[in-house]
């Protein structure tokens, strides 16, 4: 929630911020977007960063709210939707405490709860489930810690396959992700430096829960590998990396 690391990276975005819209091997978020689109709801897209997701949130819900927390993010966001004339926007902490935004038919969060800061990241998933109607649907996108061990594994795998020891084949991947015991219990994981929460999926469905929300779907929106690797090789096939996609209903 560092607003200016985002305020910075504003101009930028597109090159320097994972698209999981261009990513996702299987269009996993969109369908499940335009499965739930109807022009006699509403929708926001909580952390809506540059507004990747807006086009397609205008073109299937009567309005659309996009909050984010960088200006400079909103003003292309804007920029990006500005065709459409259904959308509002506003500047929003989504993690003060009781924070409010208004009840929507539908939400969609991506990569947006994702703070080390345990306090944080529940004042934020507080605010997004009370954005939502009675009935209203959360499609919120999360980085999955099963999957991060996974990419270590399959990386340690590539480096024995090399020729490397399995102590030095360890060692130099752990010196990278897995900072310490205690962030790994956490599910912290370094991204790109950044340590980042990941989920387990039950995890993720027992929170989801907690905020009297009702998991009716937990997906995976899969990767290609290159977005783990700079150049992986050829052997390297499925199952891919993912992230977590959970569909929850507001009791």
């Amino acid at each position: 929630m560092n607003v200016a690391f985002w305020e910075s990276v504003a101009d930028t975005y597109d090159a320097e911020i994972f698209s999981v819209l261009a990513c996702d091997r299987e269009g996993a978020v969109l369908s499940c977007i335009e499965s739930l689109a109807s022009r006699d709801h509403t929708a926001a897209d909580l952390g809506c960063g540059v507004g990747k997701w807006l086009p397609h949130l205008a073109k299937g819900f009567a309005s659309v709210l996009a909050a984010d927390h960088s200006d400079k993010c909103l003003e292309h966001a804007k920029a990006r939707a500005a065709s459409f004339d259904n959308i509002t926007y506003v500047s929003a902490d989504l993690a003060r405490p009781g924070h409010r935004l208004g009840r929507f038919d539908f939400v969609l969060c991506v990569n947006v709860a994702i703070m080390p800061d345990a306090e944080q990241r529940w004042a934020l998933l507080s605010n997004v489930a009370r954005c939502l109607r009675s009935e209203g649907h959360l499609l919120l996108v999360v980085p999955s810690l099963e999957s991060a061990l996974y990419v270590k594994q399959r990386l340690v795998q590539w480096q024995l396959r090399g020729g490397q020891g399995e102590k030095e084949a360890w060692f130099v991947e752990a010196d990278k992700r897995f900072t310490s015991l205690l962030d790994l219990q956490k599910g912290i994981v370094k991204i790109e430096k950044v340590r980042t929460k990941h989920y387990l999926r039950e995890e993720l469905v027992t929170a989801l829960d907690a905020l009297h929300l009702t998991v009716q779907r937990v997906g995976k929106v899969e990767y290609r590998w290159e977005t783990e690797f700079a150049a992986p090789p050829r052997w390297l096939k499925g199952p891919y990396p993912w992230d977590w996609m959970a569909l929850a209903q507001k009791r």
